[in-house]
């Protein structure tokens, strides 16, 4: 016997399926059409954010590369280091305005070296050289021809603290900085670890007017990167939101997540047995290089291995 439904029955069974029906559907436009929005609105703010970046970026890049311009149109009062506080004094005037740059140097075609260190343009600097709570700056002198380098710890009144020399291979005249200067016109490397203190940065360099010498700004990458992270603010709180900068060649330059920028970590001396300290003593002066082009990118740069010594 075949079971019938009242017309109530199925008056309500229709209702509800069609309530169910329409209601799935409103639900799942609703979604759809509020994901658009959100991701809409997410990809307008992550490209002003990029605006901001690209804005930012070039601003630095064009105070970077005028004030190196401005440094080497002093001439040669400016390249001849050696003949008082000329010298040191402008550079103090122009890294106490400018708090991106981590030093400023003067290199010779004879390889001397003079540079100013700002000990402010990172937190551990200090400790990392040696240097007082009450240092401010510190000159490095290097002469190739006593492969010395001398470091001279001065206070903001300019008094000296301490004075330290030390062994050193640095020819300032063979560093890609001072090379790619040669034809007069600026030159900025590409991101390298710095001499002094190994951390990640890019140098803007410049022949100084009427002389053979080679003025240098160096500015750490992760300072960049604290200044245009403070500048986009919100938008990096989002959880998995980061930026990266990348240069022309596909070079990361800068990046919100700053340890990666951080200098290389602290190791142990090898241990090695007597037989292997005979057979290292035996080889005479060794060079070290990588193969590729792996951070420090100056390793092999140009075909001229060059270590940090």
């Amino acid at each position: 016997m075949k079971r019938r439904f009242t017309i109530r029955f199925t008056v309500i069974s229709l209702f509800v399926m069609a309530t169910v029906l329409t209601a799935g559907i409103a639900i799942a436009l609703q979604y759809h059409f509020s994901k658009q929005q959100v991701l809409k609105h997410t990809l307008f703010e992550y490209r002003a954010t990029a605006q901001t970046i690209a804005h930012d970026v070039n601003r630095l890049d064009d105070y970077f590369s005028n004030s190196t311009e401005l440094l080497s149109q002093i001439g040669m009062p400016l390249a001849e280091f050696e003949q008082g506080a000329f010298t040191r004094d402008v550079f103090i005037t122009l890294l106490e305005a400018s708090p991106h740059f981590y030093s400023i140097y003067v290199g010779q075609a004879d390889g001397d070296f003079f540079q100013l260190i700002n000990l402010e343009a990172m937190r551990d600097l200090r400790a990392r050289l040696g240097a007082s709570a009450q240092d401010r700056w510190v000159v490095a002198r290097v002469t190739p021809e006593n492969k010395t380098r001398e470091l001279t710890f001065l206070t903001s009144e300019l008094k000296i603290t301490a004075t330290r020399s030390e062994f050193s291979r640095y020819q300032a005249n063979q560093r890609p900085w001072f090379v790619g200067a040669d034809d007069g016109e600026l030159f900025k490397t590409q991101p390298y670890l710095f001499q002094v203190v190994p951390v990640s940065g890019q140098t803007y360099s410049k022949v100084i007017h009427g002389t053979d010498a080679v003025v240098g700004i160096d500015v750490v990458l992760g300072s960049i990167a604290l200044d245009i992270a403070n500048e986009i603010g919100n938008a990096l709180n989002h959880d998995g939101v980061e930026f990266f900068i990348y240069g022309e060649t596909g070079n990361l330059g800068a990046g919100s997540r700053l340890e990666h920028l951080k200098s290389l970590p602290e190791v142990e001396p090898m241990q090695l047995s007597p037989e292997l300290e005979q057979l290292v003593k035996s080889m005479g002066t060794i060079k070290v290089s990588n193969e590729a082009n792996w951070p420090p990118l100056d390793f092999s740069l140009r075909g001229q291995p060059s270590v940090h010594g």
